[in-house]
Order: C-alpha cells, then sequence, then structure tokens
C-alpha cells in the first residue's frame, strides 16, 4: 500500500481555505448570494483537481427548519389561555398542543420537514468532485462536509449558554405534561367522569408553564455565525484529501478500485436538506454500487475526537462496523478516540440521511456531546478558525486518509 499521510502544509491549507471562505462569504445561509459565491468557489478549487466536478440544484424550504420553534411557543400561549378562560374548550386547546408536539417531533427530532411547507422556497446546491481509481471501479468512498453556516442560536452565548439545556429540556416536558393534562380533560369530557380538581390543575399548569415555554420563541437569532468549525472546516479538510491523493497520483494512481467523492453539501443547517436532495436523487446508483460516506461535522478539539454509530438523535443507525474501523485507525496513529452514538438532543449530521437509505455511513466529530461551556463556538458567532484546533484537523485528516486506503487495500485484496 502506497504511504499517504498528512503534513503541516496541508493543515496551513485546510485552515487558510476555511478562513478564505468565512472571510470573503459572511452570511452563508443555504439560497443566500454568499452562499452561492462560496459554493462557485469551492467547485473552482475541486476542479483544480478532479477528474469531474459537478454541482446539483434543489429547491428546498430552509427557513421551515428552526422557524417551527416559535410557533411550538405560540400554539402553547393560545391553548393555555383558551383554556384558563373557556376550559370547555378543552379540544382545542388539545388540538393545539397535538399540532405542538407534531411540529417539535417533526423538525427537530425526525428531521422529516412535515411543517416546511409554512417557509417560502429557495435554491440550494450541492457541489462535488470524483476522482477515479487507476483500475475498475468496485466501490466509493464519500468524504464529505457542509459549506453553509448556522443560525446564532440565542441561549449559545456567553452569558446565556447554560440555559441551552434547561430552556430545551424544560419546554420539552411542560408541553408532554400539558399535553397529557388535556388530553386526559378532553376524554373527561365526553365520557362526563370529571375529576374534582383536575380541571383546575391543569389549568394553572399550563399558565405556569409560559415561562418556561416562552423561550422557545427566542430560540434562535437572525445573525449568523461563521461557521468555521461548523462545518466549512470539514469541506476543506474533505478537499485537501483530495489533493493529496491527487498529488500522489501524477504518474500512479494510489486508489486501485476506489472512487473518491469529495463533497460540500448545502442546507445541512436547514435539516439536513441538501444531504437529503442529493442521497434521494443519487440513491439508486448508491445501493448498486458499495459506497462508504466519511462525514465530517463540527471539528474543534482533539480531545472530544469521535465516530457516530447513530444519526439524527440517535434514531437512525450508521455503520458501527464503519465506525469501530475509523477509531481503530485513529489509535494506530496515536489518537485517542471513541465510538457513540450521537445523543438524543444532539440534532443530527449529513451522515443520517445516507444511513437512511441503507448507506454504510459514519460521522467524525471533534467536540464535546457532553457539555455547553461559555467558550463554545458552536452555533455563536466565535466559531472563526481561531476556535479549530490544528491537532484536531491533523487527526481527522489523517484518519481519513489511511481510511479511504484501508478500504482500497481491503477491495484489492478481494479482487
Amino acid at each position: 500500500m502506497m504511504a499517504i499521510s498528512a503534513n503541516e502544509k496541508n493543515i496551513k491549507n485546510i485552515l487558510a481555505f476555511t478562513d478564505e471562505i468565512v472571510q470573503r462569504f459572511p452570511g452563508r445561509i443555504t439560497g443566500s448570494e454568499p452562499t452561492q459565491k462560496a459554493g462557485a468557489r469551492i467547485k473552482e478549487v475541486l476542479s483544480s483537481f478532479c477528474d469531474r466536478t459537478l454541482s446539483e440544484k434543489f429547491i428546498n424550504r430552509p427557513d421551515g427548519f428552526l422557524r417551527f420553534i416559535k410557533y411550538v411557543s405560540v400554539f402553547y400561549l393560545a391553548g393555555a389561555l383558551i383554556l384558563f378562560m373557556r376550559p370547555e374548550l378543552v379540544h382545542v386547546t388539545t388540538l393545539l398542543l397535538i399540532l405542538s408536539a407534531a411540529m417539535f417531533l417533526s423538525q427537530f427530532v425526525l428531521y422529516l420537514g412535515w411543517f416546511d411547507f409554512l417557509a417560502p422556497e429557495k435554491k440550494g446546491k450541492n457541489i462535488y468532485g470524483i476522482i477515479e481509481p487507476s483500475g475498475e471501479v468496485k466501490q466509493q468512498i464519500i468524504i464529505s462536509g457542509h459549506y453553509d453556516a448556522p443560525y446564532v442560536f440565542t441561549w449559545l452565548s456567553r452569558a446565556r449558554s447554560l440555559l441551552y439545556v434547561p430552556v430545551i429540556v424544560s419546554g420539552v416536558i411542560v408541553i408532554i405534561a400539558s399535553l397529557a393534562g388535556t388530553m386526559a380533560l378532553s376524554i373527561m369530557s365526553l365520557t362526563g367522569n370529571a375529576a374534582p380538581g383536575f380541571a383546575p390543575a391543569v389549568q394553572w399548569f399550563m399558565i405556569g408553564g409560559i415561562p418556561l415555554i416562552a423561550p422557545l420563541f427566542w430560540f434562535t437569532t437572525g445573525r449568523i455565525s461563521p461557521g468555521a468549525g461548523d462545518n466549512m472546516v470539514a469541506v476543506a479538510i474533505a478537499t485537501e484529501a483530495g489533493k493529496i491523493f491527487r498529488e500522489a497520483g501524477k504518474k500512479v494512481r494510489p486508489l486501485k478500485h476506489t472512487r473518491l467523492v469529495i463533497m460540500a453539501f448545502d442546507a445541512e443547517e436547514a435539516g439536513l436538506k441538501g444531504a437529503h436532495a442529493w442521497c434521494r436523487s443519487h440513491r439508486e446508483e448508491l445501493l448498486s454500487l458499495k459506497t462508504f460516506n466519511l462525514n465530517i461535522d463540527s471539528i474543534y478539539n482533539l480531545r472530544h475526537l469521535a465516530f457516530f454509530t447513530r444519526d439524527i438523535n440517535s434514531i437512525v443507525p450508521l455503520s458501527k462496523k464503519m465506525a469501530l474501523q475509523c477509531r481503530d485507525i485513529a489509535g494506530s496513529l496515536g489518537y485517542k478516540a471513541i465510538a457513540l452514538p450521537l445523543p438524543v438532543g444532539g440534532g443530527a449530521t449529513d451522515a443520517g440521511e445516507f444511513g437512511r437509505i441503507g448507506v454504510e455511513a459514519t460521522n467524525i466529530i471533534a467536540m464535546d456531546l457532553n457539555a455547553i461551556r461559555k467558550d463554545l463556538a458552536y452555533h455563536t458567532e466565535r466559531d472563526t478558525v481561531e476556535t479549530i484546533e490544528p491537532e484536531a484537523v491533523k487527526a481527522v485528516l489523517d484518519i481519513s486518509l489511511q481510511y479511504i486506503m484501508q478500504k482500497d487495500e481491503e477491495i484489492s485484496i478481494k479482487n
């Protein structure tokens, strides 16, 4: 197996490319002019070394992803006031709470976008380059990241960071408890078996829950994060990996039977819309040729290096075998890493969309999933290249290169 490795120049290239996109194209929300220009620049770089470079447009409704949170809080407030002033309209309150719960479940838990129709259409664009192997294609590895940036979350600012988890958890508990209470009241009103004192208890519980639900209305701001660690650096790492393979293959291409796809997804921050569109439109070819997705998301600190075995709030299974292989490769290179499911409440990555259609996938992350700290850069205005440890970048690049070479060696031995 040909020796392929990263050096300090590669790391500088990655951080420089990340910083270039962040500085030149701030405000990279899908469908915006900065995102379109950033995509064009990424395509230009990919075109300089890939055999083929493509861009694919898709229609999505990005504002529907986070906008639902405002509706949840508004519907709860309306339901609480209706129940308090007109208790005989308990069925209306129950329906409003069911709608709130359905929105929360669809948009932020399952990432299915049932309520996206409430938002206007916008155009997104996935950019990718392809490097063919020296021999017959027997498999492909898609190394991916997303280049759109997220909105700043209100409760992740320095002053409010410790409120992030309580705001979410308390809001979910209040909605579930209120829904259970109003459903019980609705059943009682239909059967005529009212429990003394139960209705006032539910009324006052919902009124008391308003201060806990209200913060959800301001969950996100209109400001846009620079999006360096989440997640332009991932695109830069994938791009540099492709450059390294092309540089090493000036005479003989190092990959014998593995097609390498360098993927820059759009609209990840809008509920994985770019990966969803691409996986659906390419589903047949992804399943007809053995495919592996090595996704990269949220690279900050080497000490938090991990590989996901499940995604999308731990609902969608990824490839445990792939995650463990990456973990073992990390160990062989001297990096300490773990394989774990993305925790419930942790959101999702583009790897989840590959997992949904049955493609082997894992996500590489280098961010603490268990603590919200005041110095957190994720979804804040502090997410610049200065928050990314070069050591973390080198580790992810080293592991990615080694994984790709190892998989190609495996398929070459079989053939």
